[in-house]
């Protein structure tokens, strides 16, 4: 199980790059999903990159990849 620390430092890695749509490149352009694209590679776990989607959210089409991705679970904030 990878350590809670370890994903947001990962994540941390990424401040400052700017909001692409549909980016990928951490320090040049990420999007929400490319950060959890990002991180999931850093740390060397399983994923599945979706594209296409649209810029605004809608019919929870990105929602939907997210919760697909293998080793994600979707928690509530408290």
């Amino acid at each position: 199980m990878t350590a809670a620390a370890d994903i947001i430092a990962a994540a941390r890695a990424c401040l400052e790059t700017p909001f692409v749509h549909q980016g990928r490149l951490p320090g040049q352009a990420l999007d929400c999903a490319g950060l959890i694209i990002q991180v999931a590679k850093t740390l060397g776990l399983e994923h599945v990159d979706h594209s296409g989607y649209a810029r605004l959210p809608g019919n929870g089409l990105l929602e939907s990849a997210l919760d697909n991705q293998p080793g994600i679970t979707r928690v509530t904030p408290a």
